[in-house]
Order: C-alpha cells, then structure tokens, then sequence
C-alpha cells in the first residue's frame, strides 16, 4: 500500500466498487464536504491500481463524493496494486470491519 497525491478524475467511479445497498449516503456526504471545507482532513479513500493504470476505488465512495462537491479536484489515496478480483475482495473485508 502507498499514498498517492491522485487528481479524482483518474478513479474509475463507473468501476468502482459500492457493496452498500443504499448507495451514495447525501447526509453524509455533505458533512464530509462541509468539514473538507472547514479545513478538515478525511480518511484517504482506497483503491486497487491496476496493470494498465486505472484505479479502482474499493472503499471512501462517500468521501470521494465529498471532495467532488467540495470543488477539491485531488487527494491523497490509499493504492494497493492489484486487478479488480483483489479490489472486490478489499471491498468486503472494508465492509466487514465498518458496514
């Protein structure tokens, strides 16, 4: 696993790997985006980097959302190389620990 400074525009939101029922949570992702423009800091989001590059996000969907709607256009992400098997499998053991 390494931090990387990483623009949201190279996660893939359209692979990305949402295992809540409910989908994207907006209470909580207008606190996030509030606190990120307070001058907080969030979790880093987490996601699979794959051979040919792109990112899979496997866990912080709602923090990713936040920084969209906080007009942050980059943030640090937690990136484990990978392919999409092992960012599936991530994205339960995430689940598991949190819900």
């Amino acid at each position: 696993m390494e931090i990387e400074t990483v623009e949201l525009s190279e996660i893939d939101l359209a692979g990305a790997i949402q295992l809540r029922v409910d989908g994207e949570n907006t209470d909580a992702v207008d606190d996030y985006a509030r606190a990120l423009e307070r001058g907080e800091v969030l979790p880093n989001p987490k996601a699979v980097r794959c051979e040919d590059g792109t990112l899979i996000l496997y866990g912080g969907n709602q923090t990713i959302a936040a920084y969209r709607r906080a007009g942050i256009t980059e943030c640090q992400v937690e990136v484990t190389p990978g392919d999409r098997d092992l960012a599936n499998w991530l994205a339960s053991a995430e689940n598991t620990s949190h819900g």
